[in-house]
């Protein structure tokens, strides 16, 4: 694995602006429709856009109608409307130790930390206000949701700032606990009508985290991104592996079928109940995984949206 795909810097969320372009990417469009609510939010001012034109029918508002599409159809259309709606971003990105591994390409706390930016660089885009919820296994901090530039870079500083305190040397008692902790602030801070993007493995999620994303359901739009380990899904056949949680080691001989069986049905339990939960919240969900670029899974997600 590279180092590039070990830990984030700034100068590489930086560069996710750069790619928006490169990838002709329709910021406002993306955001309206990978982040799609189904509730009306704040006007940012006096402003609404022309959306389409549409054939007249009784009651429709006079004024309306779209004399250039009328002459030339011979058929009454009139002129539809929407408003330029806010939509402020809060994007929780778990940089928790169980985060950072990785098997193939990147790590899952290098992938948070970058689909983070691309769904910050989304909001700043469209002209509005985004705000992060970090945490790690001891601390949970909160980057207030503002619009400007100079925020923008803070916060990223902030992130950046998260995903380097990651090592494997580090000591740190694995907190699952701090899922629904962070779930908890973030229900604390959530503005109504935002748009809630959740990027994590979910490890550690259960009933009391189901309740708290049904509860930032009742007035936000919620977006969970599962983010997975090649591993998880292409589990080997064979192979001696060591693997470490909370300063225990063990080791693994999965040539042994009893226990390559036992660690992959573990594995896929965990994952099955997991997609389960989130399901039940009702939350949309976008998958990333560690076994190849975020930019180009993103660059798939937008083309299966029609975006590119």
């Amino acid at each position: 694995m590279s180092d590039q795909g070990i830990y984030v810097d700034l100068g590489q969320l930086l560069a996710i602006e750069h790619q928006c372009a490169h990838l002709g990417l329709n910021s406002h469009k993306a955001v309206n429709t990978l982040l799609q609510g189904t509730r009306r939010s704040k006007i940012k001012g006096n402003g609404i856009n022309f959306e389409e034109a549409r054939p007249y029918q009784l009651g429709d508002d006079v004024r309306h109608i779209d004399w250039k599409v009328t002459a030339r159809l011979q058929s009454t259309y009139v002129k539809v409307f929407t408003e330029e709606l806010e939509r402020p971003v809060i994007v929780m990105v778990d940089q928790r130790q169980d985060m950072f591994a990785g098997t193939r390409h990147m790590l899952k706390s290098y992938a948070a930390a970058m689909v983070a930016g691309y769904f910050t660089w989304m909001t700043h885009k469209a002209g509005d206000r985004a705000g992060f919820v970090l945490f790690d296994d001891q601390q949970i901090e909160m980057t207030p949701v503002k619009g400007h530039i100079a925020h923008l870079m803070r916060s990223f500083d902030q992130l950046v700032s998260f995903n380097r305190r990651l090592s494997a040397n580090n000591h740190v008692i694995s907190n699952e606990a701090q899922l629904e902790a962070a779930l908890a602030k973030l229900q604390a801070v959530s503005v109504h009508d935002a748009i809630v993007v959740l990027i994590s493995d979910f490890i550690g999620f259960n009933e009391a985290c189901l309740h708290r994303i049904h509860s930032l359901q009742q007035h936000c739009t919620v977006i969970a991104v599962p983010i997975h380990d090649y591993l998880d899904q292409h589990w080997p056949d064979a192979g001696e592996y060591l693997a470490c949680q909370n300063g225990q080691f063990g080791h693994f001989n999965l040539s042994n079928p009893a226990v390559n069986r036992d660690v992959q049905q573990l594995i896929a339990r965990r994952i099955e109940t997991t997609e389960q939960l989130i399901a039940q919240t009702g939350a949309s969900t976008l998958l990333i995984n560690t076994d190849s670029s975020v930019e180009n899974q993103i660059r798939t997600r937008l083309k299966e949206a029609g975006l590119l």
